[in-house]
């Protein structure tokens, strides 16, 4: 017993189960936040018109497939084992890297979404205007290029305080505005335009803090040295890890997306809001363990080092430790589902409860395939993931559509919870297998 007990204390000591006990915090308060913005425009709004607001970020989201590049995974992971080193030339080019992609990017592809979005509003949800209000959402996401910036050099530095300060700034001055704008009155172009605003702020808050936080971190190149260097910087190199990991996470993206735009098409928006909903309250479990897995994006890199038995040892830590939170979390949320739902939302969303239960099952999993993503990419096997997930979700499409036809919100969520785990039992043999194979090689 002691020996067990003591075991526990080393470990509370540990910097890795510390940064992650901050960033839990830092996590639960900015769900919090996002919570309570949710909750005002799902009352105000009421279904109907609160399942139209969502589903102007699925068309920002759909489009936005094609413009994440995986820049901002391949810098972390890239970035944090040149900061390992202390290699400040790499860690200036891989900053320039991302900079250069994530503007790019936008004056290419995302002109286009703004230019085409009412096209794209009027084709897939039969209402130009929900086009005319994700052209925000696009200049929104692009200001918000410095805040993520920003987020990732936190990240790689480990100062998780900062990281999780800043995350909590961002949501306090996104769901402040939104709820001034909804209870005045204003409408969805209120909400929408409120997210501008913030972001603006959030934007000139970035730039100012990284010009601070430079002066004290040397190794992190001034901004003069960024703009210096950021049209010299030849992308190649990072390029190839950077898209394998895009297509990846797009296809998960698209994965999650498919059930609220098929909803969209068949023109039953207010399913989409007791499907979002469901799906938000359910992920509430996600506060403890999704903080783990933005660390391993940068603690399984460096955990490489020392070889792959203490890699293969510390992911299967992980998976057990976020699957046995995930199942018990779950499980508080479902028995307090029917009492929460209805005093957080009122009696019009009752009906989302049997989506909870369906989701329960999803979420209960989760925690177990937290690392799965950060493992994938320090082993490079990104390749067999886009297997994985393009097969399964072509082959599983047509049953979608039937689904979600047949018992909308209910039949998005069978299907949602459905292909996540098949991905999640073949990832995890593929997984295993790879880091048997290392382990072995290494002996």
């Amino acid at each position: 017993m002691n020996e067990w007990w003591q075991s526990i204390k080393n470990n509370l000591h540990h910097h890795f189960v510390k940064d992650v006990a901050i960033l839990q915090i830092g996590t639960g308060f900015s769900t919090g936040l996002a919570f309570i913005s949710s909750l005002v425009m799902a009352r105000v709004f009421q279904p109907e018109l609160y399942g139209q607001y969502l589903l102007i970020f699925s068309l920002v989201g759909t489009f936005s497939l094609f413009m994440n590049w995986g820049e901002d995974a391949a810098s972390a992971t890239l970035m944090s084992e040149a900061y390992q080193r202390q290699d400040r030339q790499a860690v200036l080019k891989i900053i320039c890297y991302y900079l250069k992609v994530a503007g790019f990017i936008f004056i290419t592809l995302g002109f286009v979404g703004i230019l085409i979005s009412p096209l794209l509003g009027d084709l897939i949800y039969h209402d130009q205007s929900l086009g005319q209000w994700a052209r925000i959402i696009f200049i929104n996401n692009f200001i918000l290029i410095g805040f993520t910036f920003l987020m990732l050099i936190f990240q790689i530095s480990r100062q998780m305080k900062k990281y999780a300060i800043l995350e909590n700034l961002n949501q306090f001055f996104t769901s402040l505005a939104i709820i001034l704008a909804v209870v005045v009155g204003l409408g969805i172009w209120g909400a929408v335009y409120a997210q501008l605003f913030s972001a603006i702020i959030m934007l000139i808050l970035s730039v100012v803090w990284y010009s601070h936080f430079q002066k004290t971190n040397l190794i992190l190149p001034k901004w003069s040295e960024i703009f210096k260097e950021l049209f010299k910087v030849k992308i190649g190199g990072y390029f190839k890890s950077g898209i394998q990991i895009a297509v990846d996470k797009n296809l998960v993206n698209l994965r999650t997306l498919l059930p609220t735009m098929l909803m969209g098409y068949f023109a039953i928006p207010a399913e989409v809001a007791f499907y979002r909903i469901a799906y938000s309250y359910v992920s509430l479990t996600m506060l403890l363990i999704s903080p783990i897995s933005n660390l391993l994006t940068v603690q399984f890199p460096k955990t490489k080092t020392y070889g792959n038995a203490a890699l293969r040892r510390r992911f299967m830590q992980t998976m057990i430790v976020g699957g046995v939170i995930s199942v018990y979390l779950t499980l508080a949320f479902v028995i307090l589902a029917p009492g929460l739902v209805k005093f957080f939302y009122g009696a019009d969303y009752l009906p989302t409860l049997p989506v909870v239960y369906i989701f329960a099952g999803h979420f209960a999993l989760t925690g177990f395939s937290l690392g799965f993503g950060p493992i994938l990419r320090t082993i490079n096997k990104m390749k067999q993931a886009i297997y994985i997930n393009g097969l399964t979700l072509l082959i599983l499409l047509y049953p979608a559509v039937l689904l979600i036809k047949a018992w909308g919100g209910l039949g998005a969520a069978v299907w949602l919870v459905g292909i996540n785990f098949i991905t999640r039992i073949i990832n995890f043999f593929v997984i295993n297998y790879f880091l048997k194979n290392a382990e072995a090689s290494n002996n």
